[in-house]
């Protein structure tokens, strides 16, 4: 971002009241690093745009998030298993969040991470905790660990020890609420049947099929591929498993900016659900020349395994401007207005997302069923303190079960 628009974004960050439809035209092409944190809690509506207000209503929902984590830590352990494959399947997932990422490998961040996965879990029966949602959190904790630094990549440190208790505990509570508030608008993604999910799915391969027939083809006719196969992670995570840590930030900043009304978007408006959509979209197109040339088992393997891999060592935030301008294009032409599918169509889907229905061996957690076990530590003031997590002492030698929640059937696709 050019030196002009950084000012322009300053002036209204530092505005006693903040004009937010100016500061989502701001930040749609990208958000300076050292004013990422700040920007991207006023877009989710956490922070508030009345400057004055700001720092006392975030201490507020700080000790509120404190509190709730007390209220539901200090609950009895559950010898109902289910209670204890939640947890196994928090830790075990958390344990592997962002592998190559050396943060996320610190104990005290997967602790953050699993206590306000836990609090979310309990927060949001219907959804509960669903695999996928460590990723979606990885990218907040590290934008807004960064903001405690001016900007400075804190993804990059090999060891964070020099990083106060104190901003790690501010951090969890500002990414649970940030959590919720960034997926508050498709609920429907991750509760039972994933509806949302389906609907995403069916939009890409339609989106494709129109924008570039030939690789459709490619895919779907002489590969045999089944799009859902390489896309569910891809709706399910927002990409956030697919690209490198500063594509996801970079391509988030234009999600954030999207639509006026983040917080009432459903797939049947033009919110960034949509607009998602068309970027993965953009993305299959970006590398068509690619894909053209594998043979099935090539391109399966490429886009569901090395994807990554490519998209950390070859790609940069700057061809991710390229996916988010065609995306913004299709959309604005209205690619998939009009958009129907035959019954042969969803029938498709529907046995593909059925395909291990039964065989996870596990039931639902019930809502409200959520417990924790943990080790508190020495300050009296429960409402403020960050508790230790005591789960790699609890559960450390179980053995892994298949997660309890709703994307059971389907979460051989998510790992």
């Amino acid at each position: 971002m050019g030196d002009w628009k950084t000012r322009k974004l300053e002036e209204n960050l530092n505005a006693n009241f903040i004009d937010i439809r100016g500061l989502k035209r701001q930040c749609w092409n990208g958000i300076p690093s050292q004013h990422r944190s700040l920007s991207w809690k006023i877009l989710l509506g956490y922070a508030s745009a009345n400057t004055s207000r700001r720092s006392v209503t975030i201490s507020k929902r700080r000790c509120e998030y404190h509190q709730r984590y007390v209220q539901y830590s200090t609950q009895a352990l559950s010898n109902d298993p289910q209670y204890v494959r939640l947890l196994q399947t928090i830790q075990s997932d958390v344990l592997r969040t962002a592998p190559s990422i050396p943060i996320f490998r610190d104990e005290r961040v997967q602790a953050s991470l699993i206590r306000l996965l836990y609090v979310h879990a309990c927060r949001h029966p219907a959804t509960s905790y669903i695999q996928g949602l460590n990723d979606i959190v990885a990218p907040f904790l590290a934008v807004f660990l960064d903001g405690y630094y001016n900007g400075t990549e804190m993804s990059t440190q090999k060891d964070i020890s020099f990083v106060p208790d104190e901003i790690l505990g501010h951090i969890e509570a500002d990414c649970y609420y940030c959590l919720g508030k960034f997926i508050s608008g498709i609920q429907d993604h991750y509760t039972t049947d994933q509806p949302g999910i389906r609907f995403m799915i069916l939009q890409l391969g339609k989106c494709l099929e129109r924008v570039d027939p030939e690789l459709h083809k490619h895919i779907v006719i002489t590969c045999h591929l089944n799009i859902l196969h390489f896309s569910f992670r891809w709706m399910a995570c927002l990409l956030a498993r697919e690209l490198s840590l500063p594509c996801v930030v970079r391509i988030w900043d234009t999600y954030l900016c999207h639509h006026d009304d983040i917080d009432h978007q459903s797939f049947d408006s033009k919110g960034f659900d949509e607009y998602h959509v068309y970027v993965c979209a953009a993305l299959l197109h970006f590398l068509r020349y690619k894909l053209l040339k594998m043979t099935s088992d090539e391109m399966m393997e490429f886009l569901t395994v090395r994807l990554k891999t490519f998209t950390t060592e070859e790609l940069n935030p700057k061809d991710v401007d390229i996916w988010l301008s065609q995306a913004h294009v299709w959309q604005s032409k209205g690619v998939l207005d009009g958009t129907t599918f035959n019954d042969s169509y969803k029938k498709s889907l529907a046995a593909t997302f059925g395909e291990k229905k039964g065989n996870s061996g596990c039931d639902s957690i019930k809502p409200g069923d959520c417990v924790v076990h943990v080790k508190n530590g020495d300050e009296q003031d429960k409402s403020v303190t960050r508790p230790e997590c005591d789960l790699t002492q609890k559960f450390g030698d179980s053995i892994y079960d298949s997660p309890t929640t709703s994307m059971s059937d389907v979460d051989f696709l998510c790992y």
